[in-house]
């Protein structure tokens, strides 16, 4: 059997520390939330001035990726 004492001072300090894990807890899922929804956004963003970069420059052409394959 463990000895009561140290069960209550284990109690304690897990107490003591609950608050700075609840609030890591609280706090990681929402920062991992939004770094993903950023950089997300950052990478659409970023994706869509290329296509129209592509599309406006005619690079289209040279590489023939969105454009009907001839023959089969």
């Amino acid at each position: 059997m463990v000895p009561p004492k140290v069960v209550m001072s284990a109690v304690v300090n897990s107490a003591l520390a609950s608050d700075r894990v609840k609030v890591m807890v609280a706090v990681w899922p929402v920062a991992m939330v939004d770094a993903v929804m950023l950089s997300a956004m950052v990478g659409a963003a970023l994706l869509m001035l290329m296509l129209m970069g592509i599309m406006r420059r005619g690079w289209t052409d040279r590489w023939g990726w969105f454009q009907p394959r001839s023959g089969c």
